[in-house]
């Protein structure tokens, strides 16, 4: 395993093949340049049209999307604040001071599912950093689709979401990946929280070769690899 740390999302960068990478809460765009850098196909998704002002050029634009993922199509309600991106799904708590519920507009809302018919399902890297939206993402619906997924969650923006449905979040997603680098600490300065995240589906091809690798074995090198 390769570690790679970008705008405070890790990933395995061994891992990467030929899928494409949804940065999904996109804004500052570290994260998405260092693949769009590398000729990497990115989409990068945010509800809030103003994110994308200074946004790093993309020579092929349709890969930006204002939206918000949500749990159905539609449209929903969000709360900009220049430093965070909230929908109004996840119940802010009123008492957050990010978050001013008098001042909000409206967004355009997809699933999961009508994400992967856009983007097709040769997923990467998920990366979710979208104040609390992440709880919905990876709710009961969500397919073991992508080969690494890397969050954020957000305790402190929602603390009550968070006690309810992060438990069952994690013993869903256990059963298609492994967990890495789940460390309660503190940053940002809003406390503690489980700040980087990275999932690794179980069964992964190897970014370097294509075989098939099994993340329940004892060696997580790849077999060809090593061998050849």
């Amino acid at each position: 395993m390769e570690y790679k740390c970008i705008g405070g999302h890790t990933f395995d960068e061994t891992l990467l093949g030929d899928g494409c990478v949804l940065d999904i809460g996109c804004r500052g765009f570290e994260f998405s340049k260092y693949f769009t850098d590398k000729n990497i196909k990115t989409y990068r998704i945010d509800p809030d049209e103003k994110v994308f002002e200074f946004a790093p050029y993309l020579h092929n634009l349709k890969f930006d999307m204002v939206l918000a993922i949500a749990s159905v199509a539609g449209e929903t309600t969000y709360y900009p604040n220049g430093e965070a991106t909230m929908i109004r799904e996840v119940d802010p708590d009123p008492t957050y001071p990010h978050i001013d519920q008098k001042y909000s507009k409206t967004c355009k809302t997809i699933t999961m599912d009508d994400l992967y018919k856009i983007t097709g399902e040769n997923v990467d890297i998920l990366k979710l950093d979208c104040e609390g939206g992440e709880y919905i993402i990876l709710g009961e619906t969500f397919k073991p689709i992508p080969k690494q997924i890397t969050v954020e969650f957000h305790h402190h923006c929602v603390p009550d979401l968070h006690k309810k449905l992060y438990p069952a979040i994690i013993e869903r997603l256990s059963k298609d990946y492994s967990m890495h680098n789940d460390v309660w600490e503190q940053r940002h300065g809003c406390g503690f929280n489980f700040w980087d995240t990275l999932f690794i589906r179980k069964i992964n091809e190897c970014g370097r070769c294509g075989h098939e690798i099994d993340f329940n074995q004892t060696s997580r090198d790849c077999w060809y690899c090593k061998k050849h």
